[in-house]
């Protein structure tokens, strides 16, 4: 008897809200699982709000071993107030093979861009030996080495974000110690 109550409670608990919500839209149902134009308007400007990077330079920081390479972005806010990139971190990867090459950390955060302004994110690539093995057999003494850079995790006052596939970097010339 007892189970029988329990179970009952259970089902009313678990199905009620779904009765009421098919009540509810029982004129619209694809609103029930759909958003509405004005949800999908609101998450559009929230992806304008974002600062946008572009790709500037690179800089080869240590050439020898261990392997190090600087990456400038231009960051840019349309925002009316500063923004600020407390951190970002990042992997990198050789377009051409895919090996894992390391990696990457800004040097320059927290970062303020002022507003509706832009500044240089300073991201560093730290080499991992598979990394370092990767560039020495293919790509020491020339200009072509592409870093594919994934799972980004970048930080904007307190915002975190998290992208899978993030951007491709290069032609990266590694000279010859």
């Amino acid at each position: 008897m007892r189970f029988g109550l329990v179970l009952f409670l259970v089902s009313i608990v678990t199905i009620s809200p779904v009765l009421v919500a098919l009540v509810g839209y029982r004129e619209n149902l694809a609103a029930l699982f759909m958003p509405t134009e004005s949800t999908m308007t609101s998450i559009r400007d929230l992806g304008s709000a974002l600062p946008s990077l572009e790709y500037l330079s690179y800089e080869v920081i240590d050439s020898a071993q261990p392997l190090a390479v600087r990456i400038n972005f231009k960051v840019s806010s349309a925002l009316s107030s500063d923004v600020t990139i407390n951190s970002v971190k990042l992997t990198a990867y050789c377009h051409d093979h895919g090996t894992f090459l390391g990696y990457v950390s800004a040097e320059n955060a927290p970062l303020v861009v002022p507003a509706e302004a832009s500044a240089v994110l300073r991201l560093r690539v730290d080499f991992s030996q598979e990394g370092r093995n990767d560039v020495e057999t293919y790509h020491r003494g020339y200009a072509n080495l592409y870093l594919d850079l994934r799972n980004l995790e970048i930080d904007i006052q307190g915002l975190e974000i998290s992208f899978s596939e993030f951007s491709q970097v290069g032609p990266i010339g590694i000279p010859v110690p």
